[in-house]
């Protein structure tokens, strides 16, 4: 139900536990973080709950759907709190910065890439194309670096 974290503070020599990101729930699709331009970006599927605490469901929709971006202009430092969780309202400064790429309920969208450009960003990824196989067919979307400004 979450993305899980870790950090190094020696370059990579060691890191910490893993832990889950609270703010980056998710099914079972994993996120793509990278950074893009000035920005570091996680493309991924929020499932709308704290699997940890179910009542608090938001949007009864497929497991893969939506599908969004979030960026940050800080080198990650405004995505990365996992103190805080959509049980805890804590969604306020992630939802600032994150953008819908698709929420067709009729599908599902996963496996997300993306590709910097001198002008912007591809982004890539499988969907449903309205049938019931969840790798059916592949998008690509185009989307100008002054989308985020």
């Amino acid at each position: 139900g979450h993305q899980y974290q870790s950090f190094s503070y020696d370059s990579g020599k060691s890191w910490t536990a893993p832990e889950p990101n609270c703010r980056f729930t998710t099914p079972d699709s994993p996120m793509r973080v990278k950074r893009l331009g000035n920005y570091v970006s996680a493309i991924y599927n929020p499932i709308g709950y704290n699997c940890l605490f179910p009542e608090t469901e938001r949007w009864g929709c497929p497991k893969r759907t939506p599908i969004v971006i979030s960026v940050s202009k800080n080198d990650g430092k405004d995505l990365n709190d996992s103190s805080v969780s959509p049980a805890n309202g804590g969604f306020g400064e992630i939802v600032k910065h994150t953008y819908l790429l698709e929420d067709d309920r009729t599908n599902s969208y996963c496996y997300p890439s993306a590709l910097a450009l001198r002008n912007g960003i591809l982004i890539s990824y499988y969907h449903s194309d309205g049938s019931n196989e969840c790798l059916h067919a592949a998008k690509i979307i185009k989307i100008p670096y002054e989308e985020f400004d």
